[in-house]
């Protein structure tokens, strides 16, 4: 149990370090992300008509009322014809990279790599197939959460693709150092 906390921590502080570096040097993180074209009076009215912080799609659709079938024809007619979006929406601001920022992103890191090694001290066969089998979970995350943000809400193709990179070689950069401290299961014969 000691190794897997270990590779838990080495794991997670490498997709923390990796994602610093992505983000800020390779700026992975605003890959598919523009500025909106005079956005002085869409902020204005952001700050005047939206007072609650959350995430909003627009053309707005309240899933929990009954609605009628002609309402739910003019609501996909005004989807189809825009604008459409999604807007998440802070109200009061804030610093831009607190500390608690930091800390929760490393946490979670080290969390995620927790899991990669628990599932390594499962995974037999050598380094290389171990490496690939760990590498696959981030191949998978990245699947199954971006490639569906980008067919279901349309997030630019240019940033899935970075998420993509930053995801994928994370975890392979974590997968390498989990899969040479957590030991394979030892093969029994029966």
């Amino acid at each position: 149990m000691k190794r897997i906390l270990i590779a838990a921590i080495l794991g997670g502080v490498i997709i923390f370090v990796w994602g610093a570096l992505s983000h800020m040097v390779l700026q992975v993180g605003s890959m598919g992300m523009s500025q909106l074209p005079d956005e002085g009076p869409v902020i204005e009215v952001l700050r005047t008509h939206v007072p609650e912080a959350g995430m909003y799609m627009y053309p707005g659709w309240d899933d929990t009322a009954a609605t009628s079938a002609a309402e739910e024809t003019a609501w996909m007619n005004q989807y189809a014809n825009g604008p459409a979006g999604i807007l998440i929406h802070r109200p009061k601001g804030g610093d831009f990279m607190p500390p608690s920022v930091l800390i929760s992103e490393v946490v979670s890191n080290i969390f995620a790599a927790l899991i990669a090694a628990l599932i390594a001290s499962a995974l037999s066969g050598g380094y290389g197939k171990r490496v690939l089998m760990l590498t696959l979970l981030g191949v998978f995350a990245w699947v199954t959460v971006n490639v569906s943000y980008w067919a279901w809400y349309h997030f630019p193709m240019v940033f899935v693709l970075g998420e993509a990179l930053d995801i994928v070689v994370s975890t392979l950069l974590a997968a390498l150092a989990i899969a040479k401290l957590v030991p394979a299961p030892e093969r029994r014969l029966v």
